[in-house]
């Protein structure tokens, strides 16, 4: 009974995909590393910098528009003018998001906060959420038809989306997969050189070390037996991210050091 199920789900969402979103998965899934973009302009940047998963050459996404860099100064200068950054608020003024509304009296947090509030589109059958509402649209239509026991997730827990910590702490994550298949497995990566890593050896948690300034994004993938990403039934990467952004001046690095020589604790949570 399952296999017919999964049969009809993967009906109807080919159907869907060819009559209503062709041009977005067409023009907007990389063909190298299988990354959806919403923008057409932010894809054409990416898939020239974007190398094969063999190659470990970093590249840097604006959390913007999502276009992509090859070296951390180009990252730089695009992020200080991109067309799509919020505009701050005037001095004595509440930092207020403008898509939202949220109120924030720390202007880090209401910086942490604009890059990743964007709109969410759920599905009101199961209120599984996505970034798009053509990937919500497809889903809505084989909602009832896929088995909860099939749907691989991965979650990092209590994900704000984004975490501020100092130059030397360690930032302690875990992950939580849900309907795994035999073999698979939960793999770890950094974008960015702000942060090392160290993930346990069951792949649940791992430990982020803050050794940079700047921001860098860590992911959790679920990888399949031969150490090849796995993806749902609409060809996306099953995966769960948080970008981590480390206060790496001069005063933080002189804490640090003391905080190593009189050895306290550096280890902060989500």
């Amino acid at each position: 009974m399952k296999i017919t199920k999964k049969i009809i789900a993967v009906m109807f969402a080919v159907m869907f995909a060819v009559i209503g979103t062709m041009s977005v998965f067409a023009l907007t899934a990389c063909p190298d590393c299988g990354r959806i973009f919403e923008s057409g302009s932010a894809y054409n940047v990416h898939t020239k910098v974007c190398k094969p998963a063999g190659d470990k050459k970093i590249t840097y996404i604006c959390s913007y528009c999502e276009a992509a860099y090859e070296t951390k100064a180009m990252f730089s200068a695009h992020v200080d003018s991109c067309a799509l950054k919020p505009s701050k608020p005037e001095k004595g003024n509440s930092n207020a998001c403008k898509k939202c509304l949220e109120v924030f009296e720390d202007e880090n947090a209401y910086n942490n906060h604009i890059q990743i509030c964007r709109d969410v589109y759920a599905c009101s059958k199961c209120s599984k959420e996505y970034t798009t509402s053509a990937f919500r649209n497809a889903h809505f239509l084989v909602c009832n038809f896929i088995d909860d026991d099939v749907v691989v997730e991965v979650n990092i827990l209590n994900n704000p989306g984004s975490k501020a910590i100092k130059y030397g702490e360690i930032l302690k994550v875990s992950a939580e997969a849900l309907n795994l298949p035999a073999g698979a497995t939960l793999k770890w990566a950094v974008d960015g050189d702000s942060v090392e890593i160290e993930p346990s050896a069951d792949g649940k948690s791992c430990s982020i070390e803050a050794v940079g300034d700047g921001k860098s994004t860590v992911f959790v993938r679920v990888t399949d037996a031969d150490g090849n990403p796995m993806r749902d039934i609409y060809g996306t990467e099953v995966y769960d991210s948080e970008v981590v952004d480390v206060d790496g001046g001069f005063f933080q690095k002189i804490v640090s050091f003391f905080k190593n020589l009189f050895r306290m604790d550096r280890t902060v949570t989500n």
